[in-house]
């Protein structure tokens, strides 16, 4: 059975630029305790821009996960697994690099 020991959320820091312009960084740490392969930091910088209210952003997000899928890591995902647990022919490691653009508004 899989027991997470311990999350520890690092540090989020927003910092406003002024005239609309925002950046914003997030380190954290994920403990996992008696699973192989599992513990990873994870990291993002991005920047945004308030627009009358609409708040874009850009955002790199990457993380030290190994992204070895053959060994299980939890963040890997499969279109398929057989009966012996091995992935299907596609595999995603969504602990590896990647950039987010989003487009907010509160109401």
């Amino acid at each position: 059975m899989c027991r997470i020991t311990r999350i520890f959320k690092g540090r989020v820091n927003n910092y406003d630029l002024g005239s609309g312009w925002g950046v914003n960084a997030h380190v954290g740490y994920l403990d996992f305790k008696k699973v192989q392969n599992a513990d990873y930091t994870d990291w993002k910088l991005g920047v945004t821009k308030d627009i009358n209210g609409w708040v874009v952003g850009l955002s790199y997000i990457d993380t030290n996960a190994k992204g070895d899928c053959n060994k299980g890591q939890f963040y890997c995902f499969s279109n398929s697994l057989d009966a012996a647990g091995n992935f299907g022919s596609k595999t995603m490691n969504a602990g590896r690099a990647t950039g987010v653009l989003s487009i907010s508004k509160s109401f």
